[in-house]
């Protein structure tokens, strides 16, 4: 985006342009405009320099329950995340919408960092993790196993899910990562089965064979 062609000061943060932010508020612009967006534009897009002076003229960290934040980590921008938890937004804000946001978004590093610093891994019923397996988020699961994640939630659902859409290495994980329910992994099986994926139902039947 062209400076000339910013018009408002969510195009401004759009754009990364710091001079024109600071002209617009300068100017009177308001830093709250439409719930702040151009603070949580700035958040999605990295612009750390635009969101820290947009910060400084008030806007409010907390914008639509701490959109902010779960814009940053949604899209990786680690640098973003660190500015607004050094101005007072929990890492862990919003029940951990943050850690949610960069699960969806399969942004691992981010994931990575959100888990060192406070984010929850079980928050929510274990949403992290029966989002990364039943999108078939392989080093997802892995980083969220090795962080003490729990495979069993909501009824072995990480499973059942994985299964159900053919997800063979993420199937794999979890029945190394621990003991299942065998009413889980029959499930599973008639998921797998349903679904076409024989791979899955074969490493299924496999497991209970090497466990008998």
């Amino acid at each position: 985006m062209k400076t000339e062609n910013v018009k408002t000061l969510a195009d401004a943060a759009l754009a990364g342009d710091v001079q024109c932010t600071r002209a617009l508020l300068d100017a009177g612009a308001d830093v709250h405009d439409q719930n702040d967006l151009a603070l949580c534009y700035a958040a999605n897009r990295g612009h750390v320099e635009v969101l820290k002076l947009l910060i400084d003229h008030g806007a409010d960290v907390h914008a639509g329950h701490d959109e902010p934040i779960q814009e940053a980590a949604a899209s990786g921008q680690i640098e973003c995340v660190k500015a607004l938890r050094d101005r007072g937004v929990a890492i862990c804000a919003n029940d951990d919408v943050a850690l949610v946001a960069a699960v969806a978004s399969n942004q691992v590093a981010m994931v990575q960092f959100l888990l060192q610093n406070g984010a929850r891994v079980h928050a929510r019923c274990e949403e992290a993790m029966r989002t990364a397996a039943k999108r078939g988020y392989t080093s997802m699961v892995e980083v969220l196993i090795q962080n003490g994640a729990d495979w069993h939630a909501q009824g072995d659902e990480p499973l059942i899910r994985a299964a159900r859409n053919g997800f063979t290495e993420i199937v794999k994980l979890l029945l190394k990562a621990g003991e299942q329910l065998r009413i889980s992994r029959d499930e599973a099986w008639r998921e797998a089965v349903s679904n076409g994926h024989t791979d899955v139902a074969r490493m299924l039947i496999d497991y209970d064979a090497g466990r008998s």
